[in-house]
């Protein structure tokens, strides 16, 4: 056989055995899935999926379920959305109103209108895979960030002048592990210039720096930092 004529033969075989999917039967393939399962799950599945609950007898994540219908009866009526249940609870014109806490849009009401006028199509059996609720308070405050935090006394590191609270015990017990020694403390006229030029990024006048140096104070460079916050 002609090599051409086989390839023929075989592309049009293929073309056959592929399953064909109608325009119309992916458009309500679509519509399904962007309008009508995301309003099971949004507002139906809480009370009424086999992940969570069954009130009514009644499942809204899979085909089979949705067809048996709840305690109440079938939930619709395939093409006639005025006789389906559905549409009367969606409504609020059923003594039954869902969902409870607020009723659907009305672009929501008419798509689900919509899907069952046009024979409430669903896809192949299976159920929506919803992620069953799993926290525990318990659990959670057995994590570490809301453990109450334990106060940690720093280890005595003697007479050091060095040392003004608990913080500066801390640096220089790390500062002694790794053999370092604290710096001198600074000059009054490098401190004035050090809070100036961190605070307001200027050198300070020759006044300031004057009224600072002549103060005695212990609270003089606190009074510093304070006048140019």
């Amino acid at each position: 056989m002609n090599w051409k004529v086989f390839a023929l033969v075989v592309s049009l075989f293929l073309i056959i055995s592929v399953p064909h999917v109608s325009s119309a039967d992916q458009k309500e393939h679509e519509f399904f899935e962007n309008k009508i399962r995301p309003l099971f799950v949004s507002y139906c599945h809480d009370c009424h999926s086999t992940a969570k609950k069954q009130k009514g007898g009644l499942l809204l994540d899979s085909k089979s379920s949705l067809l048996k219908g709840g305690d109440t009866g079938h939930l619709f009526v395939a093409g006639k959305p005025d006789e389906s249940l559905l549409m009367k609870v969606v409504g609020y014109d059923d003594e039954i109103k869902m969902p409870p806490k607020s009723k659907l849009s009305t672009s929501q009401i008419e798509d689900l209108r919509k899907w069952v006028k046009d024979g409430a199509y669903w896809p192949d059996e299976k159920t929506v895979a919803v992620k069953a609720n799993t926290f525990d308070i318990d659990e959670r405050k057995k994590q570490w960030a809301w453990q109450p935090l334990s106060k940690v006394k720093p280890k005595p590191m003697g007479s050091n002048p060095w040392v003004k609270s608990s913080i500066d015990s801390f640096v220089l017990e790390k500062m002694t592990e790794k053999g370092l020694v604290p710096a001198s403390p600074a000059q009054k006229e490098a401190l004035i210039r050090r809070a100036y030029f961190d605070v307001i990024g200027l050198p300070p006048s020759p006044a300031d720096t004057k009224a600072y140096l002549q103060d005695n104070s212990p609270n003089a460079f606190e009074k510093v930092v304070n006048k140019l916050l």
